[in-house]
């Protein structure tokens, strides 16, 4: 049987440090934590914020793409599309790209690195979490292994 918490703590590990999430009315005798930096977990954040991105990611997993084959699979078009690629890229590091020949000359193509390949496996784990019937997810506690 799984463990049962109160809406008011819920565990969430973020390297390797507890942040508690807590009714006002509830004493609060832990250690106040403040989240700062986490620069990458910010970078992530956009990335997931944005659909265009997550299109590219998908597609990009069926192999590389050369920009005007990527371009015409997604839905975002023009300057959010080249944002979008350039997000992943320099900020994410998720995707990289790298010359090739096509379509009778020398250009670029798109390739998803392992650690997109991770943020897709991510995505979908997720999306299949979601899927389940609420009685069926579950809150876990989440320990310190050290």
């Amino acid at each position: 049987m799984a463990p049962t918490l109160g809406a008011n703590k819920v565990y969430k590990l973020i390297n390797v440090i507890k942040y508690f999430m807590r009714d006002n009315d509830e004493e609060d005798n832990s250690p106040i934590v403040t989240i700062k930096g986490y620069d990458y977990s910010k970078k992530l954040g956009k990335i997931l914020s944005h659909e265009g991105r997550i299109q590219i990611l998908f597609i990009l997993q069926k192999g590389p793409k050369i920009f005007s084959d990527l371009e015409s699979e997604v839905e975002i078009k023009g300057t959010t599309f080249d944002e979008a690629l350039r997000e992943l890229r320099k900020d994410g590091h998720i995707i990289r790209k790298s010359k090739t020949f096509a379509k009778n000359r020398n250009t670029k193509q798109y390739i998803l690195e392992p650690i997109g390949r991770d943020l897709l496996q991510f995505i979908e784990k997720y999306e299949r979490t979601l899927a389940k019937p609420k009685p069926s997810q579950e809150i876990l506690e989440v320990e310190n292994n050290k």
